[in-house]
């Protein structure tokens, strides 16, 4: 999502979407956190249809690019070497 952010300042307005279809979600969430005390946006952070449309947006759009880009591998494959299973590894 950094990278698609990136790509939007620099005015890459399709890599951006590119990159990730929902990085505009999160400066909408942000405002909507920081200006919730007024009137209008009030309405918006206490309805539970926002927040349960925007969990299922991304959630979806989760569930889609696993289906497309990862359909014959494992997107996150185990790797012994990494530090957290050494650490374990070495505590055990």
């Amino acid at each position: 999502m950094t990278r698609a952010c990136l790509h939007f300042i620099d005015g890459d307005i399709l890599g951006a979407f590119s990159f990730h279809p929902l990085f505009w979600l999160v400066p909408v969430l942000f405002a909507v956190v920081v200006f919730r005390r007024r009137s209008f946006v009030k309405k918006i952070y206490d309805s539970r249809k926002f927040w349960l449309g925007g969990l299922l947006l991304v959630l979806g759009v989760y569930v889609l690019r696993m289906y497309m880009y990862f359909p014959n591998q494992v997107p996150m494959d185990f790797d012994a070497k990494a530090l957290i299973p050494r650490v374990i590894a070495h505590l055990f």
